[in-house]
């Protein structure tokens, strides 16, 4: 036999699959084979088995041929027909009792009878057969006992049927009792209980009339207050409307005498014209033969007159001229004009030279600023022409005559345009923008002297001290096409310094309230800071709300910062504005203070247009006289 085969031959005996074959299982193996019990021993020890009563597959193997040869193993096992005839006789002689059993019960019993009936022992055999007998008679006995069981299991269901039908009526009978008797009961309570809200409604109803009728008369005695209090008001309105009308009157009365004193102006400007063309003309020919009396040597360096503003023009006394004639000839001339110009009256100056106490206060270099927008004509231009050439003179005739034709001629109100080359021999200023004052606001740490850094010097420094007090930048910008100055003031966030940051809060055109997005008790106490930038001022400022620090959420756990959408609700609250910043890495910084002062520009503008519609009886009598003094 080939090794596989006796691989599966081994498998096949080794029941328990422990890799050995036992004693018990080649013992079973053998009893299959129908192998009689006496040589079961003699044929396991040929093969070979070991100290401990078991066999290998080496000793298997190498042993099988011998013991195949020595032995016909297929002579062992008998055909199923000659099994199974010993226990078909002893069913015929059973009577075919054993048919009480089960047929698995039968195949086991069939099995153990053909196993003793090869052991060829009659006496086990005789003693099966017996057991067999008892156990197909107690069959028997337990098969007629259940039919007995059985028959009184239906006699006891059937009286039972019969007892549950007598109790499901006696059932019904006792429920129907007790529901009627609920049912009374409940209504009774019903009753009373409906009782009981009928006497609170009532109740209630009268203590409701009651409160009515008080508040019907509480109601009344408030209507009589406000009746009385509107009619106080009436009166003081009808007072004042008669006060505004008696002052509407006057200013009319003013306005006509105004017109008048226009008209008494004009007539005298108009003299005022004739006579100056009569001086120009004896100056230039008292230029002329000045030049012809001057020598090369006595010449000095032309310099450059700049105009000079009406209200610090000053006639000096120790300059006198000698032109002769010209002097007795206008001598009333400079008199009147002498006396004009001490007689107090205002040339109009530019809007932003008065434009309040709020512009006078800002008195340093770069917040003051003047704008022009005055064009001269051609004549002031060869006029002062005219007295840059006698300028050049140096005798004491030739200046005073000068002096005495820049006091005759038409002064204006404004400077007058320079030339190209006057603005780079002086180096003045560029003509600046508005300015607008802008606070930075919000708790101490925020980073506000750190945003107000990197905004006028774009840099960022670890080790910032602490704001003591209030400081202030100033930044250039240019805001929707036009130069802007922005005058940004820092203040402390500490407690003690409130009181510092309200005084700003009142006099600035914009907020700048910042707060730490790592730090959840600034953003808190943004709703504080409005709270007092609402009561420091009347009016609405535009507010620009900033998270900063925004460089920091990354490095921190989530949910431990304040979030984006969170600043948005709170900005929209407050009808500001909202954005995040990093004055570390310059993120949105410039932005921020753009978009804010976009927004004060509007807010201004506003405000004059609104402030220009309220004066505009007055502001009609001013331009009258400015028109007056421009002509």
């Amino acid at each position: 036999m080939d090794k596989p085969s006796l691989q599966r031959l081994f498998s096949a005996c080794d029941i328990n699959k422990s890799g050995v074959i036992e004693y018990e299982d080649f013992t079973v193996v053998c009893r299959e084979l129908n192998v009689p019990e006496d040589e079961i021993k003699t044929l396991f020890n040929k093969f070979g088995a070991s100290e401990d009563g078991c066999i290998n597959y080496s000793n298997f193997s190498s042993r099988f041929q011998e013991v195949s040869e020595t032995l016909d193993l297929a002579s062992f096992g008998s055909s199923p027909q000659s099994q199974g005839k010993p226990w078909d006789e002893f069913q015929s002689m059973m009577d075919d009792a054993t048919g009480l059993l089960s047929g698995r019960l039968r195949d086991q019993l069939a099995e153990l009878y053909q196993a003793m009936y090869s052991t060829s022992e009659p006496l086990l055999l005789q003693q099966y057969e017996g057991l067999v007998d008892a156990l197909v008679s107690e069959s028997k006995d337990h098969r007629l006992e259940s039919e007995q069981l059985e028959t009184s299991l239906r006699r006891t269901e059937e009286l039972n049927t019969s007892q549950l039908t007598e109790l499901e009526e006696d059932m019904q009978q006792q429920l129907a009792c007790v529901e009627d008797r609920v049912r009374e009961e409940e209504r009774k309570r019903m009753e009373g209980v409906m009782a009981a809200l009928q006497r609170r409604h009532e109740n209630e109803v009268a203590d409701l009339h009651t409160v009515m009728d008080r508040l019907l008369k509480t109601n009344v005695s408030i209507l009589q207050v406000e009746m009385d209090k509107l009619k106080n008001m009436y009166a003081d309105q009808k007072l004042q409307h008669e006060r505004e009308s008696d002052e509407l009157k006057k200013m009319v009365i003013e306005y006509q005498s105004y017109s008048s004193h226009i008209e008494i102006l004009q007539a005298m400007n108009k003299k005022l014209y004739d006579s100056n063309d009569g001086l120009r003309s004896a100056l230039v020919n008292d230029v002329a033969s000045s030049k012809r009396r001057l020598s090369p040597n006595n010449e000095i360096p032309a310099r450059r007159m700049k105009p000079v503003r009406q209200s610090t023009l000053i006639n000096s006394e120790g300059e006198h001229t000698t032109v002769g004639s010209s002097k007795t000839t206008n001598s009333h001339v400079a008199s009147w004009a002498d006396a004009y110009l001490d007689s107090g009256v205002s040339l109009p100056m530019d809007t932003t030279e008065s434009s309040g106490s709020e512009s006078d206060s800002d008195d340093s270099a770069e917040t003051v600023h003047h704008s022009y927008s005055y064009e001269p004509s051609d004549i002031e231009i060869s006029d002062v022409k005219l007295e840059a050439s006698q300028a050049t003179l140096s005798v004491a005739p030739s200046k005073a005559s000068s002096i005495a034709s820049s006091i005759r001629r038409r002064l204006s109100a404004f400077p007058i345009k320079q030339t190209e080359a006057d603005l780079v021999d002086t180096g003045g200023p560029e003509c600046p923008g508005p300015m607008y004052r802008l606070v930075l606001a919000g708790d101490a740490g925020s980073g506000k002297s750190s945003f107000l850094l990197r905004l006028s010097l774009n840099e960022f420094r670890g080790d910032i001290q602490t704001t003591l007090g209030v400081d202030f930048q100033i930044k250039k910008m240019l805001v929707d096409g036009e130069k802007t100055n922005l005058q940004i003031w820092d203040t402390a966030g500490q407690e003690r310094f409130r009181s510092i940051a309200r005084s700003y809060f009142r006099k600035a055109h914009g907020v700048l309230l910042l707060y730490d997005v790592t730090s959840e008790s600034s953003f808190l106490n943004v709703r504080e800071w409005m709270d007092q930038i609402q009561e420091s001022t009347d009016e609405h400022l535009p507010m620009c709300v900033i998270g900063n620090k925004v460089d920091l959420r990354e490095d921190r756990p989530e949910g431990s910062c304040v979030s984006t959408v969170d600043g948005e609700r709170l900005a929209r609250t407050y009808n500001a504005l909202f954005c995040e910043t990093s004055a570390k890495e310059g993120t949105n910084v410039v932005e921020a203070v753009l978009h804010l002062a976009r927004g004060v520009k509007k807010s201004v503008k506003l405000r004059r247009q609104s402030e220009s519609q309220v004066k505009l009886s007055l502001s009609s009598s001013k331009k009258a006289l400015t028109n007056c003094c421009r002509v």
